[in-house]
This record gives C-alpha cells, structure tokens and sequence, in this order.
C-alpha cells in the first residue's frame, strides 16, 4: 500500500512527559490519516474530542477537563492539528491520546481530520477525492501537508470505562437538573458548561468523559427539564 512505519520513536515533552510516536507516510486512498499519531489513543476516546467546548458566554474551555482561559492564566489552545478543539497545557501533553495533535502542537490526528470535517473547515480535492491536511511538523512552525482520504470517518465507541460510571454520570445529570432548573436556585449560581465538565472529573473510572459528549449532554438538559414520569393508576 506504499505505506512505511517507524514504531518507538520519542520525543520529549515540556515536563519531561515522553510521548510515543508512530509516524506514517503515504498510504493509498483509503488508508487512515497518522503522518505524526499516537500509538496511544485512548479507545473510549474514538468518534470523541471533536467539537468545540464553549461556554454559554462565548468562551472555550479545555475540552478535556473544562478549564477556562481564565483560569489557566491564559494558557489555552486551540489544537494545532484541526484548530477547532482546545486544550489546557496540563491537558495538552496528552492530547495525542484523545487522536490530537502530539502535545497539542505536533502533526495531527484521526480527532483532527473528523473535527475538520464536522466544521467544513476540511479541504477536498472534488477532483481526486482527497483532503489536504495542513500540519506543524516540529512544533516549530515549519509547515506541512498530507493527503488523506475524503471520506475517511471516525465513528464514535461508548467512552464508559464502568458500569459505576454510567451511575454517577446519571446522579450529575440530576443535579444538573435541579441546578438548572429549580425555582430555588438563583441566577447566578445555575452552573456553566465549564463548570459542569469540571464537576464530572475523573467521574468515569478515574479519567474524564469526552467534553464534546459532556456539552451535549449540558445543552439538553438545559432546554428541557428532565421530569419522571410516572404510569397512571
């Protein structure tokens, strides 16, 4: 298929983070994109991490644990992969897990292409089928692209680890109801998007729920009350 691999090659990260890389070139039409992706990607992850996360007054947050710029002192970025997903620097050193860009900033990823993809942002060649994917390869601004298949697709797995984690997402969904919607609870104490995915750390056998999977979640509740609804005697 005209593809060629090099496994166990690392590259140091910020904190001394060693990140795995896989690097794969070429590749005939159909072949999954990965010119610079992770060996490593979470599988709960897979279909995940392709929507932007923002808050009902118009500001990202990380994606993976809700962070705000504010709260980061600045240091919130959107992917260098797909520009669309953002990362908090904690966060952002394992974002190839989540099919990003390694460390955020280097190549891109599966997660990419389909966020690309989802924001019409993805440039296709009518002619030839293909999408040119334009990357950092180093990290360093030194530019590059790939062609990948048009039609390549990154369907979404079940990001639960547990059967107690499908429990306690059910008891945030509750008291994200009650806060959202009680008489009771004032203005401006009803939770943000931010504020939510923050609440729903580690909730999911030690790791995070996908934001993007936690925001649509949010954006429902918000809209619509969550009611029991009992049989009639």
């Amino acid at each position: 298929c005209g593809m060629w691999e090099r496994r166990g090659a690392q590259k140091e990260g910020v904190a001394g983070v060693l990140v795995e890389i896989k690097i794969r070139v070429g590749g005939d039409k159909n072949s999954p994109p990965g010119s610079l992706s992770s060996t490593r990607t979470d599988p709960q992850t897979r279909g995940w991490y392709v929507e932007p996360t923002i808050d009902d007054n118009g500001e990202h947050c990380c994606v993976h644990c809700g962070a705000l710029e504010s709260e980061v002192d600045g240091d919130l970025r959107a992917c260098a992969g797909c520009n669309i997903v953002h990362f908090c620097r904690p966060c952002r050193y394992l974002a190839h897990r989540r099919g990003h860009a390694v460390v955020g900033m280097v190549g891109y990823g599966r997660a990419c292409v389909q966020a690309r993809r989802n924001a019409g942002t993805l440039e296709v060649d009518q002619e030839t089928g293909m999408a040119t994917m334009r990357f950092d390869r180093d990290g360093k601004s030194f530019a590059a692209s790939e062609k990948v298949a048009a039609e390549y697709d990154w369907p979404r797995v079940s990001p639960f680890l547990s059967e107690d984690s499908v429990m306690v997402l059910a008891y945030s969904i509750i008291m994200l109801t009650t806060n959202l919607h009680n008489q009771n609870v004032r203005s401006k104490d009803r939770m943000d998007l931010h504020a939510f995915i923050q609440q729903c750390h580690k909730i999911n056998d030690g790791t995070n729920f996908p934001g993007d999977m936690l925001t649509g979640i949010y954006a429902d509740i918000r809209d619509e009350e969550l009611k029991v609804v009992r049989e009639a005697d």
